[in-house]
């Protein structure tokens, strides 16, 4: 597994030519467990702890360490969240907003209730496979995913 420098590098992009550059960070995220989950005990609580773990931060984090002066947020709306970050960044690019965007989409599975409860509720593939707008519902397939990709504005205006 590669870092976000690594990654950007392999494709031949050198993350410090973005610095300075309006370039949107739009983020499809859901649920707070890295939240719940970095959240310290009273006696541990340190500075970082907000916003280490707030969702809220991950677009600003990455616009920060980059360098970057575009838009920068995070986008909720559980399973669609990634693909709507897409679309709101293909539309900030061809609205001329920003010139380019990186567009990640993250799901960590970092505490088990989450899971459980889909399976309760009989959302969750039972073979393991996804299934989208299955008829019997079940087409759920919970797994951990990062995904970075960079959208240069010339994909902006297909």
């Amino acid at each position: 597994m590669c870092n976000f420098n690594e990654f950007y590098r392999l494709l031949g992009i050198n993350p410090s030519e973005l610095a300075g550059r309006s370039i949107g960070v739009y983020v499809g995220a859901s649920s707070q467990e890295t939240f719940q989950a970095c959240r310290s005990s009273i006696p541990d609580v340190t500075r970082f702890d907000l916003i280490g773990a707030s969702a809220c931060m991950f677009a600003n984090r990455l616009s920060y360490a980059l360098d970057i002066r575009g838009p920068s947020f995070i986008l909720d709306t559980y399973c669609s969240s990634s693909l709507l970050a897409l679309h709101t960044a293909v539309m900030a690019i061809r609205s001329g907003e920003c010139e380019g965007a990186i567009v990640a989409g993250i799901n960590l599975l970092l505490n088990p209730l989450l899971t459980l409860q889909i399976h309760v509720a009989g959302a969750l593939s039972e073979d393991g496979k996804c299934k989208a707008f299955d008829a019997a519902g079940m087409s759920m397939r919970m797994r951990n995913s990062i995904e970075f990709p960079l959208i240069p504005s010339s994909l902006g205006h297909v």
